[in-house]
C-alpha cells in the first residue's frame, strides 16, 4: 500500500485576533504577549487546528523587534522575519538552528514545533537567554501539552522559571458564513 500527504498551506497577510477567535478575554491576553520580553508562549492542539496561523499572527503584530523562525518546513513566508529550516540531511536541526539563531541576538523566536526531546531543550534554553518563545506542541488539552513539554525536556524546574502561558485551541465551524474561529484554553 503507498500513500502521501499533500498539505496544501493557506497564504495570506495573517489574521486579525478579530478573526482567529471571538473571546475576548484571549484577544487582549494575545495583545500583551506580544510587548513581553522574554518567556514561553507555548500553543496546543490537534493536527490542524490553526497553531500555526495564530503564531505567525502574533508575529505580524511585533514591530521593532528582531524576530527568528526554526521550522520543519516553513508553512508561512514572510519578509519581515529571517527563517530557518531545518534540514537533516546536511546536519541542520534543532540544536544547531537555535545556536546559530542565537548568535544573532533575537528579541523574539518561533519555533514551529516541539516534537522531541531536543527541540524542547532547546525552546526552553532559548527562553532562559531572555528572548520571547513561541511553539508548538501536539497536545488535545493544556495540561496534557504542559506535561509532554516536562516528559521532552526532562527539566521541570526551568520550564517553571520561564513558561509564561499554555494555550489549547480548537477549530469551530460557524454556519453563517461557512468559516472556522479558534476556541481556546489557556493556563
Amino acid at each position: 500500500v503507498k500513500n502521501g500527504v499533500l498539505r496544501i498551506l493557506n497564504f495570506h497577510d495573517g489574521l486579525s485576533l478579530e478573526q482567529i477567535t471571538f473571546q475576548q478575554d484571549v484577544q487582549k491576553l494575545l495583545q500583551a504577549i506580544v510587548t513581553r520580553r522574554s518567556g514561553l508562549v507555548l500553543f496546543s492542539g490537534l493536527t490542524g487546528s490553526g497553531k500555526t496561523t495564530t503564531m505567525y499572527s502574533l508575529l505580524k503584530m511585533i514591530k521593532g523587534k528582531t524576530i527568528y523562525t526554526l521550522e520543519d518546513p516553513i508553512e508561512v513566508v514572510c519578509d519581515n522575519l529571517v527563517q530557518f529550516e531545518i534540514n537533516e540531511k546536511i546536519g541542520f536541526g534543532f540544536e544547531q538552528g537555535i545556536r546559530q539563531i542565537l548568535r544573532h541576538n533575537p528579541d523574539v523566536i518561533m519555533i514551529g514545533e516541539i516534537r522531541d526531546s531536543i527541540s524542547a531543550t532547546m525552546a526552553i534554553r532559548a527562553a532562559l537567554t531572555g528572548c520571547l518563545v513561541f511553539s508548538s506542541i501536539h497536545s488535545s488539552s493544556t495540561t496534557t501539552a504542559l506535561r509532554r513539554l516536562v516528559e521532552l525536556s526532562g527539566n521541570s524546574q526551568d520550564i517553571i522559571e520561564i513558561l509564561q502561558y499554555v494555550f489549547n485551541q480548537r477549530l469551530v465551524k460557524k454556519y453563517q458564513d461557512n468559516s472556522y474561529v479558534c476556541v481556546f484554553d489557556y493556563l
